[in-house]
């Protein structure tokens, strides 16, 4: 990483992966590997991508004294800028925005890192139309069949992390989440539905990129 940024601090793209398939009570993890910097990264089959920012520092001091909160207040308003200008729906993955800041001392191998999930504080009540419920109590087995088949079935141009979902009788189909509205607006006979990947695994609580989606 190093012998890429040199002495460069300026904040550099790179991309992180999060799945859903852990078990209950384990803590959530979101992997960013070593061809993080890597643009044209695809994650694994089952795995949802998060579009992250490094920013390496070249001292402890600044890695100590630069402002935590300064950082995820901007990284806050790269999200928020992402969510009003519609770009957010051109590329979902920033929905699940991160923040990673550095320091290596190359001479006594510490490293020191601090990540920032920006996230949106929403009313204390948010008002349900209906109690979350599991597939399982919702839909038949037929249904269900058909639902884990689209699923299976996601292609790259999809985001796996954020996506419509259509249901027309016993039939599911996967759209882009920018799709969403047109879909809605024309859908006659079928139901679209905005999906999100929730990687946690405690149902207790409300999930970072779930806050900015809602």
């Amino acid at each position: 990483m190093l012998d890429v940024f040199h002495l460069s601090e300026d904040a550099v793209p790179i991309t992180g992966s999060y799945v859903n398939s852990d078990a209950p009570g384990l803590p959530s993890r979101l992997s960013v590997e070593y061809d993080a910097l890597d643009r044209n990264r695809v994650p694994s089959k089952w795995a949802c991508s998060a579009v992250g920012t490094l920013i390496n520092t070249n001292t402890v001091e600044e890695f100590r004294n630069r402002s935590k909160q300064e950082l995820l207040k901007s990284s806050a308003s790269v999200l928020w800028d992402a969510i009003i200008s519609g770009s957010a729906l051109e590329k979902p993955s920033v929905l699940a925005s991160f923040l990673m800041f550095t320091f290596a001392d190359l001479k006594k191998y510490h490293y020191y890192y601090w990540f920032a999930f920006p996230a949106f504080t929403l009313p204390k009540t948010i008002p349900l139309v209906k109690q979350p419920q599991c597939v399982s109590l919702i839909l038949t087995d037929e249904q269900i069949a058909s639902l884990v088949l689209a699923c299976e079935g996601l292609g790259t141009d999809v985001d796996r992390g954020f996506f419509t979902l259509t249901q027309s009788g016993n039939e599911f189909g996967i759209h882009l989440l920018k799709d969403y509205p047109q879909i809605r607006t024309a859908a006659s006979g079928v139901t679209p539905v905005v999906c999100l990947q929730d990687f946690v695994s405690a149902n207790t609580n409300k999930k970072w990129h779930e806050r900015c989606n809602s």
